[in-house]
């Protein structure tokens, strides 16, 4: 089973800004404490890349949280079960199904597709995932560096493989998609496109989280 090693999320508003306590911009990263390199299968290759990137292990698993205590604040804090919350994600399969685990107490997901894309829809509520847009629109295959790259994007800050750098650049990405134009915006991510989930550009006032996670066999 794997298990969550570090998750950063990023909130932004409809128009992309990022929250600000006094005066300097906020992100939340999480450094879990599940993962032993111990007694858990791993792949050395992404380990060995995770810790080039800044992550340290034997500090996670003294200081770190459990994930169902993550999960007890997305309630207590209301990230999940919210309908003013909306969702961004780059590829974003295996981060949902991880905070899910993580909001119910590490329980077992529901048995079938059906039974837990329904859930996840009632847990986290619309999703925009970048990664389908650029596929479906862009007919592109890069990753989130590349493709933010073909789009004039920089990093605001760290490095890729980072959650918490990649939860930055993903609304960026996402901002930028909206801003190429509002027609073509309109047309393809409207409230009605089932594939993604997505919404309609002009929908009001809104929160956007944006998770990213690490797991024992690299980033996602």
């Amino acid at each position: 089973m794997m298990k969550l090693i570090q998750v950063r999320i990023t909130l932004v508003d409809n128009w992309g800004r990022l929250p600000m306590i006094e005066g300097a911009y906020c992100v939340w990263r999480f450094n879990l404490c599940d993962f032993n390199m111990n007694n858990d299968i791993f792949v050395k290759a992404s380990i060995q890349l995770l810790q080039n990137s800044g992550i340290d292990f034997e500090r996670n698993r003294r200081d770190g949280l459990e994930s169902r205590t993550l999960g007890s604040l997305l309630l207590k804090h209301h990230l999940v079960f919210n309908p003013r919350m909306h969702y961004l994600c780059y590829q974003g399969d295996y981060d949902f199904a991880h905070l899910h685990k993580a909001v119910t107490g590490d329980q077992q997901l529901p048995s079938s597709l059906a039974e837990y894309t329904y859930s996840k829809i009632i847990m986290f509520g619309r999703i925009f995932d970048v990664r389908c847009a650029q596929l479906q629109n862009f007919n592109t295959s890069y990753g989130l560096q590349k493709f933010s790259d073909s789009l004039g994007l920089k990093r605001i800050s760290g490095t890729s493989h980072q959650a918490g750098s990649d939860s930055l650049l993903t609304p960026s990405t996402y901002q930028a998609i909206k801003s190429l134009s509002t027609s073509f915006y309109n047309r393809h991510y409207s409230q009605t496109h089932s594939c993604i989930g997505s919404f309609h550009v002009r929908c009001g006032a809104m929160i956007f989280v944006v998770p990213k996670i690490c797991i024992q066999h690299g980033n996602h």
